[in-house]
């Protein structure tokens, strides 16, 4: 047992090792907090002090104010300082030096200033948080967050280092996460089309639904609702004819999507859907806001670094009260594939695959079409729900 262990905890630490890369670090970092969390709540295997000494390295990357851990953790504390000081981190090393000898960072001063006015001190207090000692560490808390990013990747790469010395599994919502990914990869063997007909044709659809679920597949449903699908007549023949040309065989995917049924109102609960397929008719005018959008907000005064494939694209859909659109790229290099109008533009990272992954995660994992914005949710007693798992007979 012990040994199967250590295989797995070596294969997850070095996929570790293989996923960080720009602005990653703090979710990693989070995650290891996760599984070194559920290791020593397991129990099966006493952590090592070196186990224990990484753990405390991780948790202090995640801090929220260090007021708490200068009253019950300065121990911690001074073996970050140890860590800063043997990575050669000086900012952080004369940061935590002096909050260990009771010196707080100054305290942030914000003003705010009115049209025709003088700037005027506004006051803003977080609270008992950063209190301790009788001073106010908030100012050192800010100046930990702009100082920590190299301290934290030096953490990220001690404990992958460390990997013979740790007996750590994926946490449990990575592994759960990991099982879904292969049921969608699986569902995605068949067409956009049949996965759209199976979603369709659903004899007794529901919805799990609980607080949010940060698209975890392991969250916890509160309640289930019978929701519905409305769905539209194919789209005319001669039309899907005409888009062929347009746009290519790349977009047959879609196109067989429509021929089953031009628009539909999906996951629809209380009159209000949870994705709207928009009919081809309002392509374009979905589009052109999707355009403006990247021209006059996210892109306005930089328009040549609008990624070139969002002109080449089509916005098929949509979750109600969202700014972005779902878009199906036609050209460049994630033609075929998925992407949200804002979010994955910036990041030009497509969200999936293709067509059919994104409906097999409609069906196996609704989170991942529905919970992008936090917009689809549902009342129950003046407490909003959202889309943990959708049901089907």
């Amino acid at each position: 047992m012990q040994q199967a262990r250590g295989i797995a905890m070596n294969s997850y630490l070095k996929n570790i090792a293989d996923r960080p890369r720009a602005g990653e670090t703090d979710g990693l970092l989070f995650e290891l907090d996760t599984a070194c969390t559920e290791a020593a709540a397991d129990g099966t295997v006493e952590p090592s002090a070196r186990a224990r000494e990484l753990h405390e390295l991780v948790r202090f990357c995640n801090f929220d104010a260090i007021a708490p851990w200068l009253k019950s953790e300065r121990d911690a504390v001074t073996r970050a300082l140890a860590f800063a000081r043997r990575i050669g981190d000086d900012s952080v090393a004369r940061i935590l030096a002096e909050a260990l000898n009771g010196t707080p960072q100054p305290s942030v001063q914000f003003s705010l200033a009115l049209p025709g006015q003088a700037p005027q001190p506004l006051a803003v207090d977080a609270g008992e948080a950063t209190k301790f000692d009788g001073k106010d560490w908030g100012g050192t808390d800010l100046a930990l967050s702009f100082a920590i990013q190299n301290f934290g990747i030096a953490v990220l790469r001690e404990i992958i280092a460390a990997e013979n010395e740790l007996t750590l599994l994926p946490p449990r919502s990575v592994r759960a996460r990991s099982a879904t990914d292969a049921r969608i990869s699986a569902a995605a063997n068949q067409s956009a089309a049949a996965l759209f007909r199976t979603l369709i044709a659903a004899r007794n659809p529901r919805m799990e639904i609980g607080a949010w679920p940060d698209e975890n597949p392991s969250a916890h449903a509160d309640k289930i609702i019978a929701i519905e699908h409305e769905a539209e007549s194919p789209a005319a023949a001669a039309t899907l004819v005409a888009l062929r040309k347009q746009y290519g065989e790349i977009a047959q995917p879609l196109l067989d999507v429509y021929a089953c049924h031009d628009g539909a109102a999906l996951f629809k609960y209380a009159d209000e859907p949870g994705f709207y397929l928009a009919p081809v008719a309002e392509w374009d005018t979905l589009k052109r806001r999707a355009v403006e959008w990247a021209e006059e907000v996210t892109w306005q005064d930089e328009k040549d670094s609008i990624p070139s494939y969002l002109y080449t694209a089509i916005a098929f859909g949509m979750n109600p009260g969202d700014s972005e659109l779902w878009l199906f790229i036609t050209a460049g290099p994630h033609a075929g594939k998925i992407l949200r109008s804002d979010t994955d533009l910036i990041e030009d990272s497509p969200r999936f695959e293709s067509l059919a992954h994104f409906f097999a995660a409609a069906l196996h994992d609704v989170g991942r079409v529905l919970n992008c914005s936090g917009h689809v949710s549902y009342t129950f007693d003046d407490t909003q729900l959202y889309p943990i798992r959708y049901r089907h007979d």
